[in-house]
């Protein structure tokens, strides 16, 4: 059985951009077989009129949006359906999957045959001493810094603004016409 993902390659929707690459990552970690099936391609145009009949639209919506999730030629549900499965476990029974149906990816580890490059072993930093007479050479002195302050800059203070002249009437935007006219002169 293969779960078949009716996708659209082509969306300007960056929701769905995001839920059917979220669809085909969680397939592939989880190790579900699956087929993307772009339903924008001229040549799907039959799975895309099935997807319309089948699917169920979202509320407010004229056509199911991608991606819709089938098992074969079961309908499963959309996104939200596949991430609720996902989000409590229930991803299998959603899919009408079976333990058997999935084939886990294998990590391949790499071959230790080669041997491991060994680093050079570092050269050991003297141990300071805890009398100076034993110490070679001069000691360093702790040269202070030159503290530096940085030059204030200027006070940027704003302009001072007229104070608006608020209307004493109430006014309303006559929207047809698109000008501010006084209510009370209405006819």
């Amino acid at each position: 059985m293969v779960v078949k993902v009716y996708v659209s390659e082509y969306s300007g929707n960056f929701d769905v951009k995001k839920h059917q690459q979220r669809v085909e990552t969680v397939l592939q970690s989880v190790g579900v077989r699956h087929q993307l099936v772009d339903v924008c391609a001229p040549e799907h145009l039959e799975q895309r009129l099935f997807m319309q009949e089948t699917a169920r639209p979202l509320p407010g919506e004229r056509h199911p949006l991608p991606p819709q999730i089938y098992n074969e030629q079961h309908y499963c549900g959309d996104y939200f359906d596949f991430d609720y499965a996902n989000e409590t476990g229930q991803l299998l029974q959603f899919l009408r999957l079976e333990e058997g149906d999935v084939q886990l990816p294998v990590r391949e580890q790499p071959a230790s045959t080669s041997p491991q490059p060994t680093t050079a072993p570092r050269p050991a930093s003297p141990k300071p001493s805890s009398t100076p007479a034993e110490r070679p050479g001069p000691s360093p002195s702790p040269s202070p810094e030159p503290e530096t302050k940085p030059k204030p800059q200027p006070e940027m203070k704003p302009e001072p603004q007229p104070p608006r002249a608020l209307p004493q009437e109430p006014w309303q935007i006559d929207k047809s016409q698109g000008e501010c006219m006084d209510v009370d002169k209405e006819a």
